[in-house]
């Protein structure tokens, strides 16, 4: 109905989503919000792993060339912060929804990367809004 009305007519579309309102409730629970910063922390480790292990020099190294490939140290411990992180974000979709984590977000390989889920694609390309309750627009007015 919302891809009709916006593709054929032109209209401002919006979507009543009454699970945005429970996914919020759970990412302002102290739990939620802790898992989250643990992702955050275990990224950034990441990260900053991953640069310092690029400009490391080790036996073998050309002066002045820039390795492109990681030592098999380098690797396990990336390897161990990226399983980590998984863990982690499966957590967070629990918490989210136990049966399949968030409406907006999936992953293919088990919490190893997340990406916008189709659903959120399809609203992404046809909603120009969304709300969990049509009450949240009364402050609105018509003109806006």
């Amino acid at each position: 109905d919302l891809v009709d009305a916006r593709r054929l007519y032109g209209w401002t579309t919006g979507a009543i989503i009454r699970e945005v309102s429970d996914e919020i409730t759970v990412q302002k629970s102290s739990e939620w919000q802790r898992a989250w910063k643990v992702l955050q922390v275990l990224t950034l480790c990441a990260r900053e792993c991953q640069k310092t292990f690029v400009d490391e020099k080790h036996p073998g190294d050309v002066d002045g060339e820039q390795r492109t490939s990681y030592s098999t140290a380098d690797s396990e411990i990336l390897d161990k912060l990226e399983d980590l992180a998984a863990d982690w974000r499966s957590h967070l979709d629990g918490l989210l929804n136990p049966n399949f984590g968030s409406i907006f977000r999936t992953s293919r390989d088990n919490g190893k990367t997340a990406q916008p889920s189709l659903f959120a694609r399809c609203m992404q390309r046809h909603v120009d809004f969304y709300t969990s309750k049509v009450e949240n627009l009364r402050l609105y007015s018509t003109d806006h």
